[in-house]
Order: structure tokens, then sequence, then C-alpha cells
């Protein structure tokens, strides 16, 4: 039997076009849980994918 690692992907929705970076550090929270947590970021309004550190970005909402 094959074992995956399952992880928790984080993303948060904003309203504006450009949401403030910080709003990421609220994923630690997930760091507590037993699982791992994978990439993730926040979808906004913004216009193309922006990185906000190594494993968060800026998605926008029209890719969704």
């Amino acid at each position: 039997m094959c074992s995956r690692m399952q992880k928790i992907l984080s993303l948060h929705i904003k309203k504006s076009a450009s949401p403030d970076r910080h709003e990421i550090k609220k994923y630690s929270v997930i760091d507590k849980a037993s699982l791992k947590r994978g990439s993730g970021g926040i979808i906004c309004m913004c216009e193309e994918p922006i990185p906000i550190d190594r494993d968060n970005c800026f998605i926008p909402s029209s890719l969704i």
C-alpha cells in the first residue's frame, strides 16, 4: 500500500486588489496541526499572480 503525505493548503480571500501581505502570518496556526502545510496564498482582485514568499502568493480571482 502506498503511503501519501497529506497537506493542508491555506487560502485567504480578500476583496482588495492589494491586500496586506502580513495576512499570511495567520497561517502559522496551521503549522501546529498534525498535517503538513503546503503552498497557499491570498485570492484577491490583483491582475496577475504575485509571490509573497517562498510558499505563498497573491492569486488573481480571475484565475478561479
